[in-house]
């Protein structure tokens, strides 16, 4: 039986496009976009254990959004804006601050093996320092060498 050179190469293209269709979807759900309709702020919270989970979007260099634990509330305001009255922490682009937060070194590997708070000295804390570093809000000229 003599097949001709054009028919194998139809038949080549007409499985590789077959085969290529089946890679469709293979990558959900491995990206930490919001699965929850698309909302964003406070989204799952037990506060029976004080857990939960909050999805912002920090894409935008223009943008600081500052989250208030005890309120659930996230407010998105421009990096040249006064920042809300009631916050806990806020996110830029890669950055990130707190609203005078304190910090101390533990030797625990996750947040199971952390001791009570009430067990660790005052003094052990170390007060967060302002600094005047500036931030990234233009990336424009990044690739221009």
């Amino acid at each position: 039986m003599f097949v001709s050179q054009k028919t194998i190469s139809f038949l080549s293209g007409v499985i590789a496009m077959l085969s290529l269709s089946a890679c469709n979807g293979i990558f959900e759900e491995i990206y930490d976009a919001p699965t929850v309709g698309g909302e964003f702020g406070f989204v799952a919270v037990d506060d029976a254990t004080h857990t939960g989970r909050i999805y912002i979007d920090a894409t935008d260099y223009t943008e600081w959004h500052y989250i208030d634990l005890h309120g659930k509330s996230v407010t998105t305001a421009s990096v040249d804006a006064e920042a809300p009255a009631n916050w806990d922490f806020a996110i830029h682009r890669y950055d990130a601050k707190t609203n005078g937060g304190a910090v101390t070194e533990s030797a625990a590997a996750d947040f199971g093996m952390l001791p009570a708070i009430s067990s660790i000295p005052a003094e052990a804390f170390v007060t967060d320092k302002w600094t005047t570093d500036k931030i990234t809000v233009d990336m424009s000229q990044m690739m221009d060498g």
